[in-house]
């Protein structure tokens, strides 16, 4: 992209248009950054792992992102006793957690039950929602 910012404008795609800022006499544009869209992973556990010997990374997110929902006093406390809750149960074994404004990390193992990790997942995911009015 030589030239100015006019000419680089002209010779670009429409569809990649849309991304640019307004154009100054004699500055080339760049692309604005936007937040990337992540491809989404499969919740399978692959046939080779055993569920009960491994750790697992995982990070849940509010439906609606960008806004502080978590990291609050109102909801964040009550979350992590949920966390620590399932912990002392046994349901899982939750090694760290970490709440940021509009997800979760969790490091978690999950003990041997009949159960999987999906459904015991959701169903915290369900319970949280219903109780603390969180929008998964």
């Amino acid at each position: 992209m030589v030239g100015t910012a006019r000419c680089a404008v002209r010779t670009m795609s429409p569809q990649r248009d849309k991304y640019l800022r307004t154009p100054q006499r004699g500055v080339p544009t760049r692309p604005v950054p936007t937040r990337p869209v992540r491809k989404r992973l499969t919740h399978d556990v692959p046939l080779w792992v055993d569920p009960s010997k491994e750790d697992y990374f995982i990070t849940i997110c509010c439906e609606q992102r960008g806004r502080n929902y978590l990291a609050n006093p109102i909801i964040g406390f009550p979350l992590i006793e949920t966390i620590k809750y399932r912990s002392a149960r046994g349901v899982w074994y939750a090694h760290v957690a970490l709440l940021m404004p509009d997800h979760v990390h969790l490091i978690l193992s999950f003990p041997e039950i009949g159960k999987g990790m999906q459904t015991i997942v959701s169903k915290w995911k369900e319970w949280t929602a219903k109780s603390l009015q969180i929008e998964w």
